[in-house]
């Protein structure tokens, strides 16, 4: 025989306001079952002797039907027990601050669910999507283990799956507007095909206080990076598309850093911008080209190639064939050599070799000597 029963651990009064027998109408006060003695209990069943339906239990010190001293209703076989309240309530209200109990024999909280925990409606949206309500009454929902209780926690959103296709899980929230006017500001979704988004202000990662859309406060990793034009700070000329180091004397993208190929653009706050080997280069030069950022200096440690460089002077040499210009003899021009071992305005092979050549003087002093011989030349021909 197996029965199915509901416990309640409270002192539940049951009051039988008439009893019906034979078609006969019997008042009274208290019920006595008088099936068992009470000890360890007293039951009354409904049905006949050789066909039990269901019945009360008067527990004294049975375990098997509580844990003593409690009341019991009971089925036999895999009769359900219902409780049909009308258009009333069902309401469980223990006098003495009881808990109730499902699966256990003592709850610890209002409500002991010992098992799984199903909810069901047969609610929908205007699309056909099913949806099931699940309200409290208060600000904040609290999950999590019992205090004392050593226990990890963790919040998993898993569809049971069907061969029908993919299903997914999602998590969204809405910010009310209005008693019915609510608008999605993020979704958080299990499915590639199917975005992720955030639309409810900055968010911050490492930080509780972000500055902008997106603050991450430590290292951030990605295969590529796509920047779309936004700036909303009207600086660096009021470019759209930007990369800003607003933090530290210097700033630095690095290719590889710490190995063996290492190569970097840095940034520094005296107005220098360098490019070249880092530090970790296998052969380090450090810095192969470097941009003088006040005076709009470049300079360049190696080769220079190029289809074509214009450079910009001021003034040229044809002042040469201007009629006040007072052209060196050829006496003046070969003592000059023997003197000084180079051409007059042309600068020696140690100062080239200590200082350089600015392109654009050069070739203008070049220019003047060639415009110098090109006069000597003609002076010759008329002489011949």
């Amino acid at each position: 025989m197996r029965y199915q029963k509901i416990t309640f651990l409270a002192i539940i009064t049951l009051v039988f306001g008439s009893f019906t027998s034979f078609g006969q109408t019997v008042d009274v006060s208290y019920l006595n079952p008088t099936s068992g003695n009470g000890s360890p209990y007293k039951y009354l069943r409904f049905g006949i002797p050789s066909d039990y339906k269901a019945g009360f239990l008067w527990n004294n010190n049975a375990a098997d039907y509580g844990d003593g001293d409690d009341f019991s209703i009971f089925t036999y076989s895999n009769r359900d027990i219902s409780l049909r309240t009308g258009t009333g309530n069902f309401i469980v209200f223990p006098t003495s601050g009881g808990n109730m109990g499902v699966g256990t024999k003592n709850p610890v909280s209002k409500l002991q669910v010992n098992g799984d925990f199903y909810l069901y409606s047969n609610d929908a949206y205007d699309t056909g999507w099913g949806k099931t309500h699940f309200y409290w009454r208060r600000h904040s929902l609290i999950m999590g283990s019992p205090v004392g209780t050593y226990s990890h926690n963790t919040v998993e959103l898993k569809p049971g799956g069907s061969s029908t296709g993919e299903l997914i899980s999602a998590l969204q929230l809405f910010q009310a507007l209005g008693e019915n006017n609510h608008e999605e500001r993020v979704k958080i979704t299990s499915s590639k095909s199917h975005p992720t988004y955030f639309n409810a202000g900055k968010v911050g990662i490492g930080t509780t206080n972000p500055g902008s859309e997106l603050d991450v406060n430590g290292k951030t990793t990605v295969n590529s990076l796509r920047i779309d034009g936004y700036n909303p700070v009207s600086s660096v000329n009021g470019y759209q598309n930007k990369i800003e180091f607003t933090g530290g004397r210097h700033g630095a993208i690095v290719f590889k850093p710490g190995g063996a190929k290492e190569l970097m653009l840095g940034f520094h706050d005296n107005g220098n911008f360098y490019w070249g080997t880092g530090r970790f280069a296998t052969k380090p030069n450090y810095y192969a080209m470097y941009l003088n950022g006040d005076q709009g200096h470049l300079g360049i440690k190696g080769k220079f190639t190029a289809n074509e460089v214009q450079v910009k002077v001021g003034g040229w040499a044809d002042y040469v064939f201007e009629e006040n210009y007072e052209l060196p003899t050829l006496l003046e021009v070969e003592n000059h050599i023997i003197e000084k071992g180079h051409l007059q305005n042309i600068p020696s092979a140690q100062e080239v070799e200590k200082y350089g050549i600015k392109l654009g003087e050069m070739n203008k002093k070049l220019l003047e000597k060639i415009e110098e011989l090109t006069l000597y030349t003609i002076a010759q021909e008329k002489q011949l």
